[in-house]
């Protein structure tokens, strides 16, 4: 019994990715930003939402092997900080404060339109509304009373829709996102047999260390701040190859894609509509900061709009490598995005706000 429900979850694993593969390949031939990431997640979701069974199956991606393939991308964003780029890190501390005032203000506006406009309780709200850490948000929300799948719902279509709209604004307004936009490094297969066991190194004791200390988001953080190291003290200037970046897009996009799997259409439109218009709203916070900002700063709008986009991690990171912009500094501040949110915002919610709806 055993063998065979391990057998049926590689089946669908190994479907699922092929048609994330596929649909990444068409994409990228179609000239779609982020193709490999975008193309899987849209076919995969379709799929999962509708729930079409291919060879008797529906689509499924383990948690284990999107995290296996987390660490890549934390290893290749970690390349990232070159000597020059860690000089100026220093710098940050202006936008850092700025992250905080970003955080209060979008998930302050998020919260009375999930209260008011879609009639969530105030807990889902609350934990709805605040602009990161998807897993974190849904457990801490759920323990406190909340709807955990409605908010782990939320914040996966608030990933989605910045993932989804973000790559083609920016396109519009800044020129070509996606592979062709990305200046070829030392990323090629021809990397020397030193640089992969360093990169290695970095991707799994980043990550199960990240996990020791409990680090925000240590499946990337954990791989991303070791590569950041090697990079930044130059014992190495390589990257994984071009082809595992790709395979490790496609996971990603197909599993976020799979968690459509089960929902109902109808379900899905209510959320997936709420989280639109809330993560205009939020967008629109961001626009505002981005723009206040780039007066005082050294760093290219682009960068600050990416840098406070309500967005994931890996995902606006992808984009910011993909449009060759301020990658180490976009990445740290959406790292530093997630520990405010994980770490401040539930603190807010037991201190200040539970008490008053209490109250109310």
């Amino acid at each position: 019994m055993a063998a065979a429900a391990h057998l049926t979850t590689f089946l669908k694993t190994l479907t699922t990715v092929a048609i994330g593969g596929v649909s990444g390949w068409v994409a990228s031939r179609l000239g779609l930003p982020l193709a490999w990431m975008m193309g899987s997640m849209l076919t995969v979701g379709l799929i999962g939402m509708f729930g079409i069974k291919i060879g008797g199956h529906g689509v499924e991606v383990p948690h284990w092997l999107r995290t296996s393939m987390i660490p890549i991308i934390g290893v290749m964003l970690g390349s990232g900080f070159t000597p020059t780029v860690v000089a100026g890190i220093g710098e940050w501390w202006v936008t850092m404060l700025a992250l905080i005032v970003f955080i209060l203000l979008a998930s302050a506006v998020a919260y009375q339109f999930y209260r008011r406009v879609f009639g969530f309780d105030a807990i889902t709200s609350y934990f709805s509304s605040i602009p990161g850490g998807l897993i974190d948000m849904a457990i801490i929300g759920e323990a406190a009373g909340g709807d955990g799948r409605s908010i782990s719902l939320v914040h996966f279509a608030r990933i989605l829709v910045s993932v989804l709209t973000i790559p083609f604004l920016m396109q519009w307004l800044y020129g070509p996102i996606g592979h062709q936009a990305i200046h070829p490094g030392a990323s090629s297969l021809e990397i020397e047999l030193v640089d992969v066991g360093l990169l290695t190194a970095c991707a799994v004791v980043g990550y199960f260390g990240g996990r020791a200390i409990r680090l925000p988001g240590a499946q990337i953080s954990g791989p991303l701040f070791l590569s950041a190291i090697a990079h930044g003290t130059q014992l190495t200037a390589a990257s994984p190859p071009d082809f595992l970046i790709a395979v490790a897009q496609i996971v990603v996009g197909s599993s976020l894609g799979a968690r459509f799997a089960g929902v109902s259409v109808r379900a899905a439109g209510k959320v997936m509509l709420a989280s639109m218009c809330a993560t205009a709203l939020m967008f629109a916070v961001t626009i505002a900061l981005a723009l206040s900002l780039a007066t005082f700063v050294d760093e290219p709008l682009p960068a600050l709009i990416l840098a406070y986009s309500p967005g994931g991690v890996a995902e606006m990171s992808l984009i910011a490598l993909s449009m060759n912009v301020g990658v180490a500094f976009v990445t740290a501040h959406h790292i530093a995005r997630i520990a405010l949110s994980v770490g401040m915002m539930p603190q807010i919610w037991r201190r200040v706000v539970a008490p008053r709806v209490a109250a109310s």
